[in-house]
């Protein structure tokens, strides 16, 4: 690095010597390259890097990524938590791993084939217990818009419908009272 008047610049230096006819070094040549827009742009990108994994790893809503035949490659915090194994273990399995007991709305498969989000609901069965949660699929696809993987958001919504049955089972009580 280097305090130039036209700013800061980052080099790279190539030391060449100039030999002569009987073999003995007369002078030396110094080539630089001026690699500070690619170092900028390298530090630039790890920084847009960082901040999507904190987005995703420290959001409170459980999160994992998918490649296109299912296989988890990031999965975050939360989800770790919700599924109740280790995010090693996570990493080691496929979507079709997990026992899906009941499904409603649209499938993942709606994002691989239509290219298109889907939103659907799901009952699984963890280590930590039976989960129901809505399941968003978002597709994320590479310059050229081909589906390199899917981003699946979920919102557990177990204790919500375990009182939404509570109540219904409430009035419908009622209901044959009166």
């Amino acid at each position: 690095t280097i305090e130039l008047p036209s700013g800061r610049h980052i080099l790279e230096q190539y030391c060449i010597p100039v030999v002569a006819d009987d073999g003995t070094i007369t002078s030396l040549l110094f080539v630089y390259n001026d690699v500070t827009a690619q170092r900028n742009k390298n530090a630039e990108i790890d920084q847009l890097r960082h901040r999507s994994e904190t987005i995703v790893q420290q959001n409170p809503m459980p999160i994992i990524l998918v490649d296109k035949t299912f296989h988890i490659r990031v999965v975050n915090d939360a989800y770790v938590t919700l599924s109740g194994m280790s995010r090693s273990e996570l990493l080691k399995k496929t979507l079709h791993d997990f026992r899906v007991l009941e499904q409603s709305g649209e499938g993942l498969k709606r994002v691989i084939t239509e290219h298109h989000r889907s939103k659907g609901e799901v009952l699984v069965e963890f280590p930590a217990g039976q989960k129901r949660l809505q399941q968003f699929g978002i597709p994320i696809t590479d310059a050229s818009g081909a589906i390199t993987s899917i981003l699946i958001v979920y919102n557990d919504v177990t204790e919500e419908r375990k009182k939404l049955t509570e109540i219904n089972a409430l009035v419908a009580e009622q209901e044959k009272t009166k």
